[in-house]
């Protein structure tokens, strides 16, 4: 299975798992209950590279939880995107309306001006996206001192590591799908697919110091999720 279909599988199998009830249940679960934990570590970094923000942008937004964990830290125009129009109705649920603007639309092909964007960040998504046509698009419009943050899971550079993710992804995800959420596990045991193309973390700053002044590999959490903070 090539990179294009592994996505388009992926993205299929978002909008079935937006739609589920248990999907917060299930997020916590796949970070091993750490997912307070690195919200809370990502949006305290994230934020230190704040510089008057007024607009933020989530690229894979899903249902929103991410930005509504920053809506209460720090007050802006939030512009939350995703592909899946069944994970930002949940959002909209959830978020103030005078604070929240919601677009539906490929995070590879970003629909904004060039420079009228202060912050974007992206929680869980990336690996998801390709990042040849995702982070000149992030830089475009990105203002002068933007911030581009993420959160993810990664690929580790020693063995011990991509053992334990490949353990993780292959065997304990899906384990947890058919306890929380049985109906999803074909859909949830797509990670490991997602997995398969992503580089090291290494590889990875070495993309993101192409397009921007500085990157910061803030953590490397239980060595399979990543902090990157990277700012122009």
């Amino acid at each position: 299975m090539s990179i294009k279909e592994v996505l388009i599988s992926i993205r299929k199998a978002n909008d079935k798992v937006y739609s589920d009830d248990s999907y917060d249940i299930m997020a916590k679960a796949m970070t091993l209950m750490q997912l307070e934990k690195l919200r809370i570590l990502f949006i305290r970094n994230f934020m230190r590279e704040f510089h008057n923000c007024k607009r933020i942008l989530d690229i894979g937004a899903g249902n929103g939880s991410m930005t509504l964990e920053l809506i209460r830290r720090y007050r802006a125009q939030y512009v939350l995107l995703d592909i899946s129009i069944t994970g930002l109705k949940k959002a909209l649920k959830k978020l103030p309306s005078t604070l929240s603007d919601f677009v539906v639309a490929s995070a590879e092909y970003l629909p904004f001006r060039r420079s009228s964007i202060n912050a974007v960040y992206t929680t869980f998504a990336l690996r998801q996206i390709v990042l040849e046509k995702l982070i000149p698009n992030v830089k475009y419009v990105l203002k002068s001192n933007g911030v581009f943050g993420v959160l993810d899971f990664w690929l580790p550079s020693n063995l011990l590591g991509k053992i334990i993710l490949h353990v993780f992804t292959t065997f304990i995800v899906p384990l947890e799908a058919l306890v929380i959420t049985p109906r999803n596990i074909k859909e949830y045991a797509i990670v490991r697919k997602s997995i398969k193309y992503i580089p090291e973390a290494q590889d990875l700053v070495k993309i993101f110091k192409k397009f921007f002044t500085k990157v910061n590999v803030v953590f490397k959490v239980l060595g399979i999720f990543i902090i990157l903070i990277s700012t122009l």
